[in-house]
């Protein structure tokens, strides 16, 4: 069978590399290799895996029923699995936790609207991805970028008070830049 691996992380003592795994150029499985006895296990589907501090949880990536992305948090113990962040005409990827494990930063798709005047009167429609912020169980979703540019591949600063990530914003030659806004959200 033809597969691919990609996405490794690893849990917060170490002892687990997670990766993602494409199948059959079809399905996305989420699996674990034990560092401690080399065992590996596929244990859930989804992709963009990352351990949730100081639980067995982790959260991931799934395509929903309508082909949006969705952010799922997982018991890799008990097996429990829940939707924590879905929104019907949104997708969001890259998930990442803040350092105090209170907040998850992400991608989210938009649609931009641009009104074009001289042409028809009509708006120009198109897809575009922004960085949207929510508590650890998904609640407050809120989006923190709002550029024609895209915003990508989010990151904390080490002390959680920045956020940076890729844009090509502010360039004419679209040049990908990194780019560090100032986390301002109080709990």
């Amino acid at each position: 069978a033809d597969a691919s691996d990609a996405l490794p992380s690893f849990n917060a003592d170490m002892t687990q590399h997670l990766f993602c795994r494409k199948e059959n150029f079809v399905s996305l499985c989420l699996w674990k290799a034990s560092l401690t006895d080399n065992s590996f296990s596929n244990f859930t589907s989804g992709f963009n895996a990352i351990p949730v501090p100081n639980t067995t949880d982790i959260l991931c990536v799934r395509s929903s029923g309508i082909g949006n992305n969705e952010i799922w948090r997982i018991n890799t113990e008990t097996g429990v699995e829940e939707c924590i962040v879905s929104e019907g005409n949104r997708s969001f990827t890259s998930p990442t936790i803040s350092p105090d494990g209170k907040w998850i930063l992400m991608v989210g798709s938009s649609m931009k609207v641009v009104d074009v005047a001289g042409q028809n009167s009509q708006n120009k429609v198109y897809p575009n991805t922004d960085i949207f912020v929510c508590h650890i169980d998904g609640s407050n979703l809120t989006q923190i970028t709002y550029h024609a540019a895209d915003d990508l591949s989010p990151v904390w600063s080490k002390d959680g008070k920045y956020i940076y990530f890729v844009s090509q914003r502010g360039s004419s030659t679209q040049t990908t830049n990194v780019w560090r806004i100032p986390f301002m959200i109080k709990n």
